[in-house]
């Protein structure tokens, strides 16, 4: 098990206090399945997070340049993964990246680990190497990263994590 944590503020006060500004967290969607201890495997749930945090975003499954998933876990909560990614992206699903294979799991620490890892990717302007390579994959475009997070109980959250140059 590991932990992680993030400062939030309002872009207008770190601005006011000179703070380097690393990513916006310009929207966010939440949904459950309705199921208790299960997760249904057309990834409804999912599906409906993403279209929120695009819809509070004002932004298009077209720009994501970048997504930070687990990409791991029960054999349900993949195969609802893999239909809400196919669902809302079609074949055009971005590149894709993970800190599981780094990390392990640890649920609790996830999700702000990815939302760092989103800002870095926003600032390096490149994903990093996947599991047993060391080349990166450069993504000069890059101006919105999506963050995926779920649990096996059928809980989903998407946040689109923007660079700062666009506010």
């Amino acid at each position: 098990e590991g932990a992680g944590a993030l400062l939030l503020e309002r872009l207008s006060i770190a601005l006011d206090r000179g703070a380097h500004v690393a990513a916006i967290l310009s929207g966010f969607g939440f949904a459950q399945d309705g199921l208790l201890d299960a997760v249904r495997p057309d990834g409804a749930g999912f599906s409906r997070a993403i279209r929120q945090a695009f819809k509070m975003s004002s932004i298009s499954a077209e720009d994501i340049g970048a997504l930070v998933f687990p990409g791991m876990g029960p054999h349900e909560l993949l195969l609802a993964e893999a239909a809400a990614l196919e669902t809302v992206f079609g074949s055009s699903i971005p590149t894709r990246v993970s800190a599981v294979t780094a990390t392990g799991m640890a649920p609790s620490a996830l999700l702000p680990l990815h939302v760092s890892l989103a800002a870095e990717i926003l600032r390096r302007r490149e994903a990093p190497p996947i599991s047993n390579t060391t080349s990166v994959r450069p993504l000069p475009n890059v101006r919105h990263v999506l963050v995926l997070h779920s649990s096996s109980s059928g809980e989903y959250a998407a946040i689109v994590v923007s660079s700062p140059e666009i506010f």
